[in-house]
């Protein structure tokens, strides 16, 4: 059974090994390695006793009383290095082989311990808790040897181990963890209200100089009150006699002046001097006034040392002379704070004016203090009404000088003494408002200018894509679409561009659908900047519809100007085609004409001359054929070239007519001209209009009898001019219908027609009755164009004649 014991004091002792290790490896002792020593030590020795049964016990237990010893925290230090030594000596008898010297040292130990008894004893009257375990431990010991039997001292010494070995274990564990802590927790405590005033004196530090005079003030009361409870140990007096020698010196002044304790001789006034104080002249200045004015002086005098002193002098007589009472006061404290006072006072007004602010100290009535001078009047009565108000505090508006100023106050208010106080900080803050009201008109410009830029422009948080602001043509685009096209301005298959190297904006175009269902084409433009540290998308949008229409347009352009330069060629081949052949013809006519003139001029029956005849009137009608109905092409397919300006257009029909007039003689037809003004202006081609009229006039001509008259009339209605052909009584309408030839003839007059449409004008034919017809014209003028242009010269001499014979003579 007892081996079960001991194996648990075994345990018991590795624990408490552990815990001083643990201590240890935290905080390195002496104390600490005497003790891990000692149970090292007595582990070895149990174990020893353990694997050999021995009866060893007596001395295994004087070492863990020293211990035990050693852990107690209330022995002497001395007492405590005695006790080491004791362990020490004890360990050494590990080595002996003879118990009579392990004897000798654990008696030796036990007398130490009962020397230190009886010490405390007459001292405290009382003997310890170790003693009294130690004795008892001793004699149960003893006892036990005695009294039980020795099968089983065994199993009764392993109980009495383990007793003692708790016990051990328990004030191992008071000592290295439950004091440890509890001495922790109050640091903790302690550094925790620490940490609170800390926060508090940071917060007091913040105060001017008259809440350091009101702390200095406190301080100097409690220093009163510590004084009035310790006595005045800082002050020592002693007197001067008329030789110069120190008398009477009191225990305060050995106490200050310490070097003095061991002195025998006389102290002179010189000597102390000399050895004390630095201020040697002052000192000496002071007794000869005090002397010389028969009356009590102060004076603040320094040692060598470095303290201060406040000495007061005083005249007495002593023995008949007349002699002096040197009252010294210790002043280093109050010193050392006025100094420290000082060079807050100094740090605090350069804080102070440093601070670009106004500070003030005002009392109910008056500004008391102003940190410095910037600009503003606190004189004037509504500035000092405002500063002084209790209740006033923010920004402030305020007139000065005819001038609106702003002002920013923040006051808080404090005691000095039975004084209620406020500390004032006034913040000039006009640049600032002027600075806000410039930012907000420069806000104001950019945004007008934003919203007058035709194009599109938002902005949008990147990451939620939610539009903060949109410019007014935005605003117009997106009322324009529908809420998923609007999202799709802000979908994430447009190229952003970010903000690195000035890089370009980069477009695209998205062709989206309105309301209405019209389609829109537009160009997205994305990049993104930081604002405020966060990424934002400002976005161009840009309705580029018209400029695709336009695009649209020039390829329709395009295409018309290759169609029409295909139309040319077309034309172009088809005159050279058509009129080759008429060519061949005519030319092989006029070589005939040549080569047989004189045979045709004496030919009796005249049949080659009639057949000449009709060929060239064959060939004039299909060159006119040809002519017609290449132009009707032409002015169907909007591929009639003109040349369109200003010309009188009275003159033009005139000389028209007047140059028609002269191959009609042999016919016995006359041409009657009339206007009813002599300048009616058009934009008009004048080749244009001479076709038009000659045609119409070839037609009329054509079926008119002999002895006709055709009249031709201009009349200006308003911004329309009227032509007029007619002829009254002798035009032969049964010839219009029989004409073999009217298709010809019509087609010439359809040409008539679309060219008058180019210029806006119309044209009707009527025929009253059978004798007679009339065709009037109706083309714009223009009343507000005063100068024209004179035409040029005709195409040829003899163009109005060829004209003729192609429409009269086929």
């Amino acid at each position: 059974m007892h081996k079960y014991i001991n194996i648990l004091t075994v345990s018991i002792l590795l624990a408490m090994l552990y815990v001083v290790y643990s201590k240890y490896i935290l905080h390195k002792s002496k104390k600490d390695i005497i003790v891990l020593s000692m149970i090292v030590v007595i582990i070895i020795s149990k174990a020893k006793d353990i694997s050999q049964g021995s009866l060893s016990n007596f001395y295994m237990i004087a070492q863990v009383l020293i211990l035990i010893s050693v852990c107690e925290n209330n022995i002497n230090k001395k007492i405590n290095n005695l006790i080491f030594i004791s362990f020490i000596l004890l360990l050494t008898t590990l080595i002996d082989n003879k118990i009579g010297l392990y004897n000798i040292l654990v008696t030796g130990f036990i007398s130490t311990m009962i020397f230190y008894e009886i010490i405390k004893l007459t001292r405290r009257k009382s003997i310890s808790k170790i003693t009294v375990i130690f004795i008892t431990f001793i004699y149960s010991s003893i006892l036990l040897s005695l009294l039980v039997e020795k099968e089983n001292v065994l199993l009764y010494r392993s109980i009495i181990d383990i007793i003692v070995y708790l016990y051990m274990f328990k004030n191992i564990v008071n000592s290295y963890i439950i004091i440890e802590h509890n001495r922790v927790w109050k640091k903790k405590k302690m550094f925790k209200k620490g940490n609170k005033n800390i926060s508090l004196y940071n917060k007091k530090l913040e105060q001017n100089k008259y809440i350091t005079a009101k702390l200095e003030k406190n301080l100097e009361n409690k220093k009163e009150l510590i004084k009035e409870i310790v006595g005045e140990e800082d002050r020592c007096i002693f007197i001067i006699d008329s030789n110069g020698c120190i008398l009477s010196k009191d225990d305060n002044f050995l106490r200050i002046w310490n070097k003095y304790k061991v002195h025998k001789e006389k102290l002179t006034i010189d000597e102390f001097l000399r050895d004390n104080i630095k201020d040697k002249l002052n000192f000496i200045n002071s007794i000869e006034k005090t002397k010389k004015h028969s009356t009590e002086i102060k004076s603040d005098i320094k040692s060598k040392d470095g303290r201060f002193f406040k000495v007061t002098f005083t005249p007495i007589k002593f023995n008949k002379n007349e002699s002096i009472i040197c009252s010294f006061k210790d002043i280093t404290y109050n010193k050392q704070n006025e100094i420290k006072t000082d060079e807050n006072n100094i740090k605090y007004e350069k804080i102070i004016e440093t601070i670009p602010y106004n500070i003030l100290i005002t009392d109910n009535n008056n500004i008391l203090y102003n940190s410095k001078d910037n600009g503003i009047d606190f004189n004037e009565k509504e500035i000092k009404r405002i500063v002084l108000e209790d209740s006033i505090t923010g920004e402030i508006c305020y007139s000065s000088m005819g001038k609106n100023s702003y002002m920013n106050i923040d006051r808080t208010s404090f005691k000095d003494g039975d004084t209620h106080k406020n500390l004032v900080v006034i913040k000039d803050i006009t640049e600032y408002k002027e600075s806000i009201e410039k930012l907000k008109l420069s806000k104001e410009k950019y945004k007008t200018f934003v919203n007058i830029i035709p194009e599109g422009i938002y902005l949008a948080d990147y990451r939620q894509k939610n539009i903060i602001y949109k410019n007014v043509a935005f605003t117009e685009i997106s009322r324009n679409l529908n809420l998923e096209e609007e999202d799709i301005l802000l979908n994430n298959d447009i190229l952003i561009s970010s903000n690195k190297n000035n890089e370009e904006v980069v477009f695209k175009r998205k062709d989206v659908l309105t309301c209405k269902g019209e389609e829109l084409n537009l160009e997205v433009g994305k990049k993104l900047i930081e604002i405020n540290n966060e990424i934002k998308e400002i976005g161009i949008v840009r309705d580029i519809t018209e400029s695709v229409n336009i695009e649209n347009i020039e390829r329709e352009i395009e295409a018309k100007k290759i169609a029409n330069k295909i139309k040319t060629e077309f034309f172009v081949n088809m005159s050279h085609e058509l009129k080759t052949p008429l060519n061949v013809i005519s030319s092989s006519i006029q070589l005939i004409e040549y080569i047989y003139k004189d045979k045709i001029e004496k030919e009796i029956s005249k049949e080659l001359n009639n057949s000449i005849s009709i060929i060239k009137k064959n060939s004039y009608m299909l060159m006119n054929l040809i002519n017609n109905v290449i132009d009707l092409a032409k002015l169907e397919s909007e591929f009639h070239e003109t040349n369109v300006n200003c010309y009188n257009i009275v003159t033009l029909i005139e000389e028209t007519c007047e140059e028609f007039n002269k191959y009609l003689l042999e016919n016995d037809i006359n041409i009657v001209f009339d206007t009813s003004e002599e300048e009616i202006v058009s934009r008009v081609d004048d080749d244009d209009i001479e076709r038009v009229i000659l045609t119409l006039l070839s037609i009329v001509i054509r079926y008119s009898c002999s002895n006709s008259t055709i009249y031709v009339d201009l009349d200006r209605k308003g911004n329309k001019t009227n032509i007029s052909i007619r002829n009254k009584d002798k035009y032969n309408h049964y010839k219009y219908i029989n004409d073999k030839y009217k298709s010809a003839i019509d087609i010439g007059f359809k040409v008539t027609e679309n060219i008058l449409e180019l210029y806006n004008g119309d044209i009707s034919v009527n025929r009253n009755n059978r004798n007679g017809i009339e065709i009037n014209l109706n083309i714009e003028s223009d009343l507000d164009i005063c100068e024209y242009k004179e035409r040029g010269s005709k195409k040829s001499e003899n163009f109005i004649y060829t004209e003729y014979l192609r429409m009269c003579n086929f």
